[in-house]
């Protein structure tokens, strides 16, 4: 939640604040134990998680799931000071000991990596007049 947080304006859809409601939603829980994540048709990943409440005289229990989507929008900038590139990315995720990982990679990340510098490239050529030995 700190990373969308602090990066809120890099996602394009769904929108940062978007995706920080739906993490926020375990982040705000006092212990959430992620019990199953199913892979919907349409691609998205539904979580199903335990909130464990402890309160003086007792413990409550309560089941909760989130839908989260397997793809969306981003806004990066492959190399410092490049202008940004808005990509497909993947949501990754890993459960271990009933506790989640998120992370996002993006989709031919290689290809906006050329594109990137075949722009740099071509800059450079263009405001010296050296041709740049390309491999």
């Amino acid at each position: 939640a700190q990373f969308l947080e602090d990066n809120a304006d890099m996602f394009v859809t769904p929108s940062g604040a978007d995706m920080l409601e739906l993490i926020s939603n375990l982040e705000g829980k006092s212990h959430v134990d992620i019990t199953q994540a199913i892979k919907l048709q349409n691609g998205a990943i539904n979580f199903k998680f335990t909130e464990t409440v402890e309160l003086r005289g007792g413990t409550t229990q309560q089941p909760g799931e989130m839908v989260i989507p397997k793809e969306f929008m981003v806004s990066l900038s492959i190399f410092e000071n490049t202008r940004p590139l808005q990509m497909r990315a993947r949501l990754r995720y890993r459960i271990q000991d009933k506790k989640i990982t998120l992370w996002y990679e993006p989709i031919k990340r290689q290809e906006h990596v050329r594109d990137v510098c075949d722009e740099i490239i071509n800059e450079i050529e263009a405001e010296t007049g050296l041709v740049p030995f390309r491999v």
